[in-house]
Parts: C-alpha cells; structure tokens; sequence
C-alpha cells in the first residue's frame, strides 16, 4: 500500500509541478526512510535529508504545494513509525562497563593505587561521575587525566585545557589536551591501574580514541594495568561507512586505523588500537550488557548524555 501512495505522490508531483522533483528513498525491508530528496529539474541544487523538520524547511522554500505537504506529513508518519519500531526493539536498559566495574569488579580495585581518564560522559545510570563513585567505594585515585574539552565538557573544539584540582575529591586532575597532548611518566609513578571510560560518537574524527591511543601506549610502556570502561556506539554498531584512514594522513583527529564511520565501541577500539596501531599494554575490557549492535541512536530510552563541547547536560532521548 505505502509503496503505491509514494509513487502516486511522486507522480503528482511531476505532473502538477514539472520543474521540480521528489524522490522518497524508502526500505520496505527495515521499514526505513533512507532520504527524502527534492530537485530542480536542470539545477545543481539537490535537498537531500532524512530529517523531517529539514524537509519540511525544504519544502517551504521550494513549494506551498498541497502535494509537497501530504508527501512530507506522509514522511512523518513513516518516520514516526520506524521509530516507534526501534523503541520496542530497544533494551529497557543498558549496563555499562562502568556500572559492572561497580557492581562486580570493584573489589579488584581496593588494595590498587589507580588514575581515571574520564570526562562529563563517565556517569551511571543515576547521572553519578565515576570519579565519585569510586571516591565513595574507598578507591584510590592517585590522578584524573581529562581528554578533549575538559572534564567537564566545557571547553571548545580545539580549545586547550588547563590542569587543575578536583573539588570534591581534591585529587589532581591533568589535562592530556594542553600544550602537550602526550602522558608522562611521572604521572604514572604510583599508579597500576588505569581506568579509562569515555563516550565516543561513532566517527574516526572524534578525538577521545587519539587521547586513549596514547594512554594506552604509554601504560604499556611502564607496565600499567588499562581497563576500558566499555560504552555503545551512538549510531548503532553496524554498517561501517566512508575510506579507511590512510599512514600517511594519520593525525590527532583521524589516528583509529578505520573508516570514517567505524561502528565500534571504546573497548572494541581499544582491541583494535592494541592489536594494529602499536599500543600494545596490558588490556582488560568491562564489557557492558544489554546493547545491541543493531539498534541506532542513543541506546538509554530516556536518557543520554553528549560527548562534545559545551554538551555535559542531561539530554532527554
């Protein structure tokens, strides 16, 4: 039925409205709308998008036609429906590898001297840092390292980050994105354990797997223990999109050796990092529960939190 009423609207369009075009890219398999896509006909100019409002703004320039109208509210009730469908597709719940630390390894930790490479994404489920959490259980923590924009999330793209004191807990905390991206070893003199738990995005640019790359290399370096706090990927664990990375393009904001779109979590990027980017170290993964590598989009139902700059606040899903 729904493939017949999208070619009767495209074919109204065409005929109603000859120097424009509509084309809706739509999977009857995994009843998703790929693209929705509006063309002049003779023009360079090409909308293409898969988010609703944006065709709708596409829409509005281009034409007031009912026809145009119905094929985006048509749109919407499909969208509506796919997402509806992921929702019941969804876990009620995702346990992170910070919560199984918590709840099952944390006993592993006490007689440990540990440091923490974490951020405004390193909470549990009840939105608690984990920097707190273990202060609560009697851990340790000789040092808190903070990668790109801060331990808080605060600072810009790019922005330098400062060290500074931890209020709470009155521990250190060292930037790794200063005037030196590098971790020394004097830093690590009494630490044999690094915890490392952070929420990446899903893309090769992103630079928190570059910061954990160097962490890693340098505990392997002098022995340290690196236990990666494993996180879902965003936007689903499949379908690895876009050029691997090549040598001799390898910088801070493109060092993980995939595709732009890699489809892995921090634990899986760290198996990769170990095994073919030379950073070798004594690895552990906590590996989380409950996520499912097909499910795309924020794996909490109500709750999430955003990884980039000026972004530590809760977010409603």
């Amino acid at each position: 039925m729904l493939r017949f009423l999208f070619l009767h609207v495209y074919l109204t369009a065409v005929k109603k409205i000859p120097s424009l075009r509509l084309r809706v890219e739509y999977n009857f398999k995994s009843n998703k709308i790929f693209h929705i896509v509006l063309a002049k006909v003779g023009g360079a100019d090409e909308i293409r998008t898969h988010d609703l409002f944006r065709a709708k703004e596409a829409l509005s320039q281009l034409s007031h036609s009912p026809i145009y109208i119905a094929a985006v509210l048509l749109y919407h009730h499909i969208y509506s429906g796919s997402m509806k469908m992921q929702e019941r597709q969804m876990p009620e719940h995702v346990i992170t590898g910070l919560e199984i630390l918590l709840s099952e390894n944390i006993n592993d930790l006490k007689c440990s001297n540990v440091a923490v490479l974490a951020n405004q994404t390193s909470v549990t489920d009840q939105f608690t840092h984990i920097v707190d959490a273990l202060f609560s259980e009697g851990i340790d923590i000789e040092t808190i390292f903070t990668p790109e924009h801060g331990l808080r999330g605060s600072a810009a793209n790019g922005e330098e980050v400062g060290d500074e004191v931890d209020t709470k807990t009155g521990k250190p905390v060292k930037s790794l994105y200063g005037s030196s991206k590098a971790l020394t070893p004097e830093s690590l003199s009494n630490v044999n354990i690094m915890l490392i738990d952070l929420q990446d995005v899903g893309s090769r640019f992103y630079t928190y797997a570059s910061t954990m790359a160097e962490v890693m290399a340098r505990c392997g370096e002098l022995g340290v223990e690196v236990w990666v706090l494993d996180r879902p990927n965003p936007i689903s664990g499949k379908n690895p999109e876009g050029p691997m990375l090549e040598d001799e393009f390898k910088s801070f904001v493109g060092f993980v050796p995939s595709p732009i779109r890699h489809a892995l979590t921090m634990g899986e990027i760290a198996i990769l990092l170990a095994k073919y980017a030379g950073c070798e170290c004594d690895l552990r993964i906590i590996k989380m529960r409950g996520w499912k590598r097909e499910i795309p989009g924020p794996c909490y139902r109500k709750r999430r939190l955003f990884p980039g700059e000026k972004e530590g606040k809760v977010g409603q899903g």
